[in-house]
């Protein structure tokens, strides 16, 4: 006589980030937002610039892409805040609408 497994039916676990992102409200259409660089997940102040890391996951680029277009002369402008840089929100902006009007 052969047995067979009970399989318990498990919830599936999110990681404590997951589940705050997916508790957070949707994200509204950027081009309507009236202020760019909302912070809507902390509910602290508007985000005014990005890490390049931040930078480069938020445009689906990697940082090697970010450094080659850099050397291009193509990347965002960059500002040093310490040992840090950053890419002000604006910054992004106009670089973004560079990218559109010289893909068209």
């Amino acid at each position: 006589m052969s047995r067979t497994p009970e399989v318990a039916a498990r919830k599936a676990r999110l990681p404590a980030r997951a589940k705050l992102l997916s508790s957070a409200a949707p994200a509204a259409d950027p081009s309507t937002a009236d202020t760019a660089g909302s912070n809507p997940i902390r509910g602290g102040p508007p985000i005014a610039a990005l890490s390049l890391e931040a930078f480069c996951r938020s445009h689906g680029i990697s940082l090697r892409f970010f450094f080659a277009l850099q050397k291009q002369g193509k990347a965002p402008k960059v500002m040093k805040v310490g040992r840090r840089r950053l890419v002000s929100i604006e910054a992004a902006t106009q670089w973004r609408r560079q990218m559109e009007d010289s893909a068209a």
